[in-house]
């Protein structure tokens, strides 16, 4: 049977550059952890305390379902209820939809907004940065307006 490799690149990448933050930043994120958010079985189970460090920023995969217990589990092992969490469904492509939320308020959100698979949850600092990417994007488009007028 022919086949070709057609390279890619991950959800994580795509959704980072799509929302124009970094994985990573000196300073604010230093460590980029990729989590598959539950196993074959759908169990949660995940080395929580060591999830649960600032510094990093960690990416959960097929976590909307899991959302609650994610943010739960973050905060029960030690990161604050305000800490950033952007949800980023449909990543990369037209329909792309993104929130920024907190762990405590991101199942409640996630819930209003009626988010739905594919969504990736990104946690950590770096979430921070998709307004001011987003205002320069508004502003790029803007000046770019004014200058075809």
């Amino acid at each position: 049977m022919p086949w070709h490799i057609v390279p890619g690149i991950s959800a994580a990448s795509g959704c980072a550059a799509a929302t124009g933050i970094p994985l990573t930043e000196r300073g604010i994120a230093q460590q980029l952890r990729f989590i598959s958010a539950v196993d074959k079985d759908c169990d949660t189970t995940q080395d929580w305390t060591s999830l649960a460090q600032p510094g990093q920023t960690l990416v959960f995969y097929m976590g909307l379902n899991a959302l609650s217990e994610i943010s739960q589990q973050l905060m029960a092992h030690g990161l604050q209820a305000d800490w950033p969490l952007l949800l980023i469904e449909n990543g990369s492509g037209p329909q792309q939809r993104q929130v920024l939320s907190t762990l405590a308020d991101a199942a409640n959100i996630a819930k209003t907004m009626a988010l739905q698979s594919p969504c990736l949850i990104l946690v950590g600092q770096v979430a921070r940065r998709q307004r001011a990417a987003r205002q320069l994007v508004a502003q790029l488009k803007q000046h770019a307006s004014e200058v075809a007028a």
